[in-house]
């Protein structure tokens, strides 16, 4: 699993999108579908939830995943002091790091690569 790295409270944090937040995501909004439409809506205060939801759920399962491989990481914020931290300017950048992360989960860490054979 491919993870992210986000800067929250002063500190780098990691972020993926593992299979428990995927769990959540459609426990939510019905699948990532659903959460889509939510985080590109004309109504802000969704939008908003939605983001700082979705970062969160990201960061808990970075944790998680940081926790199981050895790798120092910062415990998660709540939902609460990601929204004291970050300001509506940096709603973008949150929504791009958040697709960022759900791309990087969503890629295979070994590809496979055809091999041409003779007689085959």
């Amino acid at each position: 699993m491919k993870v992210v790295e986000i800067e929250a409270l002063g500190e780098k944090r990691l972020m993926c999108c593992n299979l428990r937040t995927m769990k959540q995501i459609t426990k939510k909004f019905g699948g990532s579908a659903g959460m889509r439409k939510k985080l590109s809506g004309a109504k802000v205060d969704e939008t908003l939830d939605t983001t700082v939801w979705l970062i969160s759920a990201m960061l808990d399962g970075g944790y998680r995943y940081a926790q199981k491989n050895g790798i120092p990481c910062a415990t998660p914020p709540t939902e609460d002091e990601l929204l004291d931290s970050f300001g509506l300017d940096d709603l973008m950048d949150l929504q791009r790091k958040a697709m960022e992360a759900m791309q990087a989960s969503s890629e295979p860490d070994v590809k496979a690569e055809a091999i041409e054979r003779k007689n085959g």
